[in-house]
């Protein structure tokens, strides 16, 4: 999509009607205006050895589109009864200053979600090593070039949280934390 004219527009949705507002959203979102999703994140799942992908945020609806939000909401107007009625609960207008149940994202949130979400709105997991000061060095993934962003690093479940805030959640991301040695032209120190 282009991203000149395009943005992200965010709905507070119930976690239970999430899947179904996202689905019923996109099916009457014109393609060429953009698309809804729920944005997902890879994570290393320990019980299981293995990397599996989940939510990023719960009760939240992304849609990126070039359409305003009184046309965004024109369309929410036109979703199914039940899902139409929990949208319009918490709030007479979406698109009213005074509430939070739709809303666009910053300016530096939408360059960071364009830089770690891939085409299919996942963010997948990186890699990298401990550098000096024992921070994070990422050598490739999405967030390569963001290891400033870093604010708390789990080395042991491959997690990194960043200083993105959705909704007041931090943004989590998997970041698989290797040996130096794993690059090629990376010295390691002697221990």
């Amino acid at each position: 999509m282009p991203s000149d004219d395009f943005h992200y527009q965010v709905l507070r949705v119930s976690y239970e009607k999430q899947h179904m507002v996202c689905s019923q959203l996109q099916s009457r979102l014109p393609e060429e205006h953009g698309r809804a999703f729920l944005p997902m994140w890879e994570y290393y799942r320990r019980d299981r050895r293995q990397i599996e992908t989940k939510l990023m945020f719960i009760g939240y609806v992304f849609v990126r589109t070039d359409l305003s939000r009184p046309e965004l909401y024109d369309i929410c107007k036109t979703l199914a009864k039940p899902v139409r009625a929990h949208l319009l609960e918490d709030a007479s207008s979406l698109w009213d200053k005074d509430t939070d149940s739709l809303f666009d994202l910053t300016a530096d949130e939408e360059a960071f979600f364009d830089t770690v979400l891939d085409d299919t709105g996942t963010e997948r997991m990186s890699r990298g090593y401990l550098g000096s000061g024992g921070l994070a060095v990422v050598m490739e993934g999405p967030l390569k070039g963001l290891a400033d962003r870093i604010v708390k690093l789990d080395k042991r479940n491959w997690l990194a949280w960043l200083d993105v805030r959705i909704g007041g959640q931090l943004v989590k991301a998997g970041l698989q934390i290797c040996h130096p040695a794993t690059w090629p032209g990376v010295e390691v120190e002697p221990d």
